[in-house]
C-alpha cells in the first residue's frame, strides 16, 4: 500500500474490471529498455520535490509561471514543439498525421475485438475446468457475442454441451467450428466423437435408419474409424433382414384381403 510503482500494461478486461500490468523489462519494447520497472524509490526527492534555480518545488515553480494559468498556452506549446491538432492528433509521432479510413477502423475494431473475445474464452475455459459450467457458459456465449468467428470459443461451447449430454447443441458448435476452419484439429476430433456417441445411442434404441445415417456421417469425417464400420455394416444387414421379413409378410396379407373379399 502507497507505494508508487511503474509498468507495462499488458491486458485490460472490461468484464472483471482488471487490469494486468508486468514489472518484467522484457515487455518493453526495446527503444525503452532503460525505464526503470516495480517500485519507484524516493520519487518525490527525484521528481515531485526537483529544486528550481530559486530555490522553489517544481509544483510551486510550475503554478508561479505566467503560462500555467494561460487558457492559449496548450495552443501556443502545440506551435512551439510543432505537434499537429489537427484530427486525427496524437503525441506519438506517427499517428501525428495519420488519418484514419474507415476500412482500417473496421479492421482494427475486428483485431481488438477478436483478441477481447479470446481473453473471455480463456476465462470461460479455466471456469470449465474447474467444474463451474454455468459461469463458463456465460463467458462463451459473450466471447461470441464479441466477435461471431472464435473458432476456440465455438469448440469449447460445444465441448462444455457435450459434457451435459446436449449432444444436438455439441454437434451444432463444433460444425461451425469446422466451416470457419476446415483442419482445426479439435474441432473435427470432438465432432467425430460426439455423432459416435449419437449413433450408438440411436442405435440402442432401435433406431435403424437414423444410426445408419450418423455411422456414414463418422466415417466421412474418420474413413479408418474400424468401429463405426462394423456397427455400420452390422446395422445395414439388420435393415435387410427386417426389409425382407415385412416384404415377405406383405403378400400374405394381400391374399387374406383377396379371399376375405370373396367371402
Amino acid at each position: 500500500m502507497d507505494d508508487i510503482v511503474q509498468g507495462v500494461i499488458c491486458s485490460i478486461s472490461k468484464d472483471e474490471e482488471r487490469i494486468a500490468i508486468s514489472f518484467r523489462s522484457s515487455k518493453l519494447p526495446s527503444e525503452y529498455g532503460d525505464i526503470e520497472l516495480g517500485v519507484i524509490e524516493d520519487l518525490e526527492e527525484k521528481n515531485l520535490r526537483a529544486k528550481s534555480f530559486d530555490d522553489m518545488e517544481y509544483n510551486e515553480h510550475l503554478r508561479k509561471d505566467p503560462g500555467f494559468s494561460n487558457p492559449t498556452n496548450v495552443q501556443t506549446l502545440l506551435d512551439i514543439l510543432g505537434i499537429d491538432s489537427r484530427p486525427p492528433n496524437s503525441l506519438l509521432r506517427l499517428c501525428q498525421r495519420w488519418k484514419f479510413i474507415d476500412n482500417e477502423a473496421e479492421s482494427l475494431r475486428k483485431q481488438q475485438s477478436k483478441k477481447w473475445s479470446m481473453e473471455t474464452t480463456a476465462t470461460g475455459v479455466e471456469s470449465f475446468k474447474n467444474g463451474d459450467h454455468e459461469k463458463a457458459l456465460k463467458y462463451f456465449n459473450h466471447a461470441l457475442k464479441i466477435y461471431e468467428e472464435n473458432c476456440e470459443a465455438l469448440v469449447a461451447r460445444g465441448a462444455l454441451y457435450a459434457n451435459q449430454n446436449k449432444l444436438e447443441y455439441a454437434i451444432k458448435n463444433f460444425k461451425e467450428a469446422l466451416k470457419l476452419y476446415p483442419k482445426h484439429h479439435n474441432a473435427r476430433k470432438y465432432l467425430i466423437e460426439t455423432l459416435f456417441e449419437k449413433a450408438t445411442r440411436l442405435k440402442d434404441v432401435g433406431n435403424i435408419k437414423d444410426a445408419i445415417g450418423v455411422f456414414e456421417e463418422v466415417l466421412e469425417l474418420d474413413p479408418r474409424s474400424t468401429e463405426s464400420q462394423e456397427h455400420l455394416n452390422e446395422l445395414k444387414s439388420t435393415l435387410a433382414a427386417k426389409l425382407a421379413e415385412e416384404e415377405s409378410r406383405a403378400p400374405q396379407s394381400c391374399k387374406f384381403a383377396t379371399r376375405r373379399s370373396k367371402i
